[in-house]
């Protein structure tokens, strides 16, 4: 009779740990999709920064270009002042 109990009893317990394995199965197989997702959402925040930041860079790169053709059209006429103002002026009598 002991022996019937105890194969009931161990019987038990197979079937709980069989329980709580497919628990686990499940589980892992819930945070491997919630880990896809997460990654899903970070690759395309990425690729929205990344497109951010070549618009911001193409946007300096026409700023740059426009502050170093202003300087130069500048650094011209101050030269063009520069030279008309040492010109020797005469005065005829």
């Amino acid at each position: 009779m002991r022996h019937g109990v105890f194969s009931q009893r161990l019987l038990g317990l197979e079937n709980r740990l069989y329980e709580h394995d497919d628990r686990i199965t499940a589980l892992a197989a819930d945070v491997a999709k919630v880990d896809e997702r997460a990654l899903g959402e970070v690759k395309e925040q990425l690729s929205s920064a990344i497109g951010e930041a070549m618009l911001v860079h193409i946007e300096l790169d026409r700023l740059a270009a426009d502050v170093d053709e202003k300087i130069d059209k500048s650094t011209l006429r101050m030269a063009e002042i520069g030279r008309t103002s040492l010109r020797p002026t005469y005065t005829t009598l």
